[in-house]
């Protein structure tokens, strides 16, 4: 989990493919999802990326936010 104590996005993904592989059915991953401060409003998880597939400019600004939050904090 992030420093600001929220979960990355990647993490609200695992976290709702998870409960969505789990649930008995979709009122009981409604539930859980609610238990977990993640509503039906989070994007649904992504699927598979193909090899050698190209990102889209958000996946990559995603993928990239980490590193470029950790080099301007460190100046």
């Amino acid at each position: 989990m992030p420093a600001t104590g929220r979960p990355s996005p990647e993490e609200r993904r695992r976290a709702s493919r998870t409960v969505r592989r789990h649930a008995r059915d979709g009122d009981d991953a409604a539930e859980l999802l609610a238990m977990l401060g993640l509503d039906h409003a989070d994007a649904p998880p992504s699927e598979p990326r193909r090899p050698h597939s190209r990102l889209t400019a958000d996946e990559l600004r995603e993928l990239l936010a980490p590193f470029a939050a950790e080099r301007t904090g460190s100046r």
